[in-house]
């Protein structure tokens, strides 16, 4: 008794097939497309894949089969399996297109290669020589073929400011989520020329040629330097108009009005009126966030005063007449080297009374010291010889050759640090500060409505110096005075 089994070529070793002697197994064979002749009776020819065995051979141990278990995949072992069948797939592609860049470059390779040599076949010693007789020919065929050449170079050359023009718009468009101050301070017009040569520098050299630019160019009274900066700028907006960001702000800070803006943005330079204004409301909003950051973070000290504009009318009616306007305008300074919350509220001096009470001896505060008067008798004879020198400066020069000393006399001279002092104005409030009630309103508006300062913030930032004129400050003594009990902390004025 037997029976047939299908098993696939490679699966295990071959077992020695039986004798296909029975009529069953013939019509089997004839079912599946197998013709029991060809394989030479049995089934282990090679054109076959199946093998007959006995269903059961007596005393012959059992045979193990294997159990498939299907697998659950996680997500994550599928991300993974997919990170790696794409990254071989990525690699694949990349070496398809290396082994077509290899074929192009040796095709090229090839063909330069025997253009060279049926040159030099033919004579020449160098290929300029060639082209030189190419060019100067005066056959009347031959002559007809350098316009091909040229017409080569000249799409060569396209190509090559394309791709030049590509790369300036990148230099010029600023990276995503960049802060509009920064793209500012980065902004100089001969760091724009430097890098614009750097990465398009056959398109600097044709409008530098056009334009009969030179290296004197900041020198002569027309600045072909700005002129050619801004060709450069003009190219790269229409190319893409997120490379306008200078041009828009640097417009706007200079007081452009609208007209200007429209024809600017209609001959490709810039963008329109409302794009500089978008722009100058991201710009205070990235300032304001600094100065909020800064105020928590390093004592500060603030200076305002008011502002009033006057608004003259030709033709006064009821609704339109002369007008002032009263705005108050604010500065945010950090103070350098005070570390924070170094100046605590408990250093001033507790108010008592509404007026400010001085307590001081005359004799001690008024007149001045010996040494005081020494000092003012060497300021005084300083400033006689610098007058004197002022009129002679012959005489300045060969002082300063004979190494005498010029420099005025130092009495507590107050150390200066070579670090330029930083300033953040803060937003203009239509308030009128010439008021008590003005003046509270415009602590307020510094304070807490645009410096968003908490009482607790307050307390640990310290005391706050501000600084303005005479009114300013006896406005804020006198606004001091009437809210002894205020909550919202203790404010130090000084004048300046």
């Amino acid at each position: 008794m037997s029976r047939l089994e299908a098993k696939e070529e490679g699966m295990g070793g071959r077992k020695p097939g039986i004798p296909l002697a029975s009529e069953k197994v013939r019509t089997t064979l004839y079912s599946w497309g197998i013709d029991p002749k060809e394989t030479g009776g049995t089934s282990s020819g090679a054109s076959t894949v199946l093998q007959i065995q006995a269903m059961y051979t007596p005393g012959a141990p059992h045979t193990t089969k294997k159990r498939r278990v299907l697998k659950t995949i996680t997500a994550e072992e599928q991300a993974i399996a997919s990170a790696a069948y794409q990254e071989k797939l990525s690699e694949k592609r990349e070496n398809e297109k290396r082994m077509r860049e290899e074929a192009e470059r040796k095709r090229e390779e090839d063909g330069v290669r025997s253009v060279l040599a049926a040159v030099q076949a033919a004579g020449f010693t160098s290929l300029f020589e060639f082209q030189k007789a190419l060019h100067a020919c005066k056959n009347q065929q031959i002559s007809s073929q350098p316009s091909a050449a040229d017409h080569w170079a000249s799409e060569r050359f396209l190509k090559i400011i394309q791709k030049e023009g590509a790369r300036l718009v990148s230099l010029l468009i600023s990276e995503s989520g960049i802060e509009v101050s920064t793209v500012l301070q980065r902004y100089s017009i001969p760091e724009l020329l430097d890098e614009a040569r750097d990465v398009a520098p056959h398109l600097c050299e044709m409008l530098s040629t056009a334009m009969a630019y030179s290296e004197d160019g900041l020198e002569t009274r027309k600045h072909k330097d700005v002129m050619l900066a801004s060709l450069l700028s003009a190219i790269a907006q229409m190319r893409n108009e997120r490379a306008s960001t200078f041009q828009i702000v640097g417009l706007y800070a200079c007081g452009a009005p609208r007209s200007l803006f429209e024809v600017l943005n209609h001959a490709g330079f810039t963008l329109s009126y409302g794009s500089a204004i978008l722009k100058l409301k991201q710009l205070s909003r990235e300032r304001l966030e600094l100065m909020r950051d800064i105020v928590r973070t390093q004592p500060c000290m603030l200076v305002y005063d008011n502002v009033n504009i006057a608004f003259r009318v030709n033709e006064q009616r009821e609704t339109s007449k002369d007008h002032f306007d009263n705005g108050t305008t604010a500065t945010l300074i950090p103070l350098f080297s005070v570390k924070p919350s170094s100046l605590h509220l408990s250093l001033l001096t507790p108010r008592l009374t509404r007026r400010i009470t001085y307590h001081y001896d005359p004799a001690k505060k008024l007149l001045p010291s010996r040494q005081q008067i020494e000092e003012l008798e060497s300021c005084f004879l300083w400033h006689m010889e610098d007058f004197l020198l002022q009129s002679f400066p012959d005489l300045r020069t060969r002082l300063l050759k004979s190494r005498a000393d010029l420099s005025p006399p130092m009495i507590h001279a107050i150390p200066v640090h070579n670090l330029k002092s930083e300033q953040f104005p803060l937003p203009a409030a239509l308030i009128d500060e010439s008021t008590i009630d003005g003046t509270l309103d415009v602590l307020d508006h510094m304070l807490f409505r645009t410096l968003g300062l908490e009482k607790e913030e307050i307390e640990k930032h310290g005391v706050f110096f501000i600084h303005g004129d005479q009114l300013t400050i006896s406005l804020l003594e006198s606004a001091s005075g009437s809210r002894r009990e205020q909550e919202r902390g203790q404010i130090a004025a000084v004048a300046p």
